[in-house]
């Protein structure tokens, strides 16, 4: 709450020095609108409309298509928490030809068994056991690519009035998609597996591999590609000289001197005409992805900050990292990016909003039913039994006391509806902007209208 507040101030003090405070948002309509021509009730001319009724069974076909999707990640999801071993042979998505390979003497299985009946891990296998975490990374990365072009498809379809409906459309229908792809497995260990330690291994492996994938396909593979674009170009430019000139020879024309000089004002053009082609040969910066992924990770902050209080520390180190890539890309892989002027990150911030509310209720249930928490602070309601582990070892599991589940569940519920209420009170009390934002505001506001008063005694 407190850091939403800290970047609702930030923001509205960057807009105030930026003089973006007043920025409109984007109402012009797109040229792809199409619909009914009628007369307005407002303007009294002629406008093109596409009511809700019209737009509707759009959005029922738009919700097929990516409950469709979603469907193939899931299934996707599933396959590699088996053969990364976190699903147990009771789950009913306990797949056994994949969850084989994790299990002891599997490809994947990652450790050694100790005398207790233990496993314990060695770096070779605890590296190999990273492949099943690389290739469910890649195969994300792949399926957002693809929903990327089938959300834009859907949302043209929908036929949006405004670029602003449109944006925010696009932004919901990838948001809600990738937040499904990259949370659902973790949701799954956390509130079915019911195990933090194996969490805290999927989100540390999700940061490690996510880290390496943005530096590689945001920075390595577009430059080599533009670099390879350019090595080719410049060898065609150099063949298609050497036929001229050879053409030129040929036809044995004189004037050396001319043609030197015409050769030196070539040479002097050449410059530009390469910097201008090199440009155009640059990739077009896509600030969407940079938005996405920030708000992905803040979901992995703040989601399961119970279980992986560290995160915080790790995405510090991360996004160093992402920081050095992306001045790199801005620099040498992209082209400028436009400027639209506005008040504020828009949809985005509604969006992170939403991830704090539920991680609210996230935590509190990790806090509960999946960690240890509760069990140190009320030990009395809980109690340790001996349970035969999937792999054949006796394990101690958290279990709750006989009669006392129902007040784990009270409790559990308490300090959810305590936390929104003091995080409701934290964001009704503190203003959005600093005091002197809202001076200058008042300020400007004040001159507009003094403005409009003198005009009006002029005439």
């Amino acid at each position: 709450a407190f850091f939403l507040k800290y970047w609702d101030r930030y923001a509205s003090a960057l807009a105030c020095t930026w003089g973006t405070l007043d920025a409109a948002r984007r109402e012009e309509v797109r040229p792809q609108f199409h619909g009914k021509t009628v007369i307005s009730p407002v303007t009294g001319k002629k406008e093109i409309h596409f009511g809700f009724s019209d737009r509707l069974p759009r959005y029922v076909a738009s919700c097929l298509a990516t409950a469709l999707m979603l469907s193939i990640a899931f299934g996707i999801m599933c396959l590699f928490l088996n053969l990364e071993g976190y699903v147990h042979r009771n789950s009913p998505i306990y797949i056994k030809v994949v969850a084989r390979l994790a299990e002891p003497g599997g490809l994947f299985f990652t450790g050694t068994s100790g005398e207790d009946g233990d496993y314990a891990m060695s770096i070779g296998s605890q590296l190999f056991g990273f492949i099943p975490v690389i290739l469910h990374a890649l195969i994300i990365m792949l399926l957002n690519s693809l929903y990327r072009v089938v959300a834009e498809t859907l949302t043209e379809f929908e036929n949006h009035r405004t670029e602003h409906e449109f944006e925010n459309s696009i932004i919901i229908k990838r948001f809600l998609f990738e937040a499904f792809d990259c949370y659902i497995a973790l949701f799954y260990i956390a509130f079915y597996e019911l195990d933090p330690i194996a969490l805290r291994q999927e989100l540390i492996g999700l940061y490690t591999v996510d880290s390496f994938r943005r530096v590689v396909c945001e920075c390595i593979i577009p430059l080599t590609l533009q670099k390879l674009r350019e090595y080719f170009r410049k060898r065609k430019d150099l063949a298609d000289d050497a036929k001229h000139k050879k053409s030129d020879g040929d036809g044995g024309g004189g004037g050396g001197g001319d043609g030197g000089d015409g050769g030196n004002t070539d040479g002097e053009w050449g410059g530009d005409d390469d910097s201008q082609i090199v440009d155009e040969l640059l990739d077009e910066y896509e600030q969407f992805d940079d938005y996405l992924e920030m708000v992905i990770e803040y979901g992995y902050i703040t989601l399961f900050a119970s279980a992986f209080p560290l995160a915080p520390i790790l995405s510090m180190l991360c996004n160093l990292i992402e920081l050095r890539s992306d001045m790199f890309k801005l620099v040498y892989v992209c082209r400028r990016p436009h400027v639209n002027r506005v008040r504020n990150i828009g949809i985005w911030r509604n969006i992170m909003y939403v991830l704090f509310t539920l991680s609210i209720v996230s935590n509190c249930f990790l806090f509960g039913f999946t960690t240890e928490q509760m069990m140190v602070w009320i030990p009395s309601w809980f109690q340790l039994e001996k349970e035969l582990r999937w792999d054949g070892a006796i394990v101690e599991e958290q279990e709750l006391a006989k009669g006392k589940g129902r007040y784990v569940v009270f409790m559990v519920f308490a300090l959810e509806h305590i936390l929104l209420v003091c995080c409701g009170l934290i964001l009704a009390v503190i203003p959005s902007e600093p005091e002197w934002v809202r001076i200058d505001r008042a300020r400007r506001e004040y001159e507009r209208e003094e403005a409009l008063r003198k005009s009006l005694r002029i005439r």
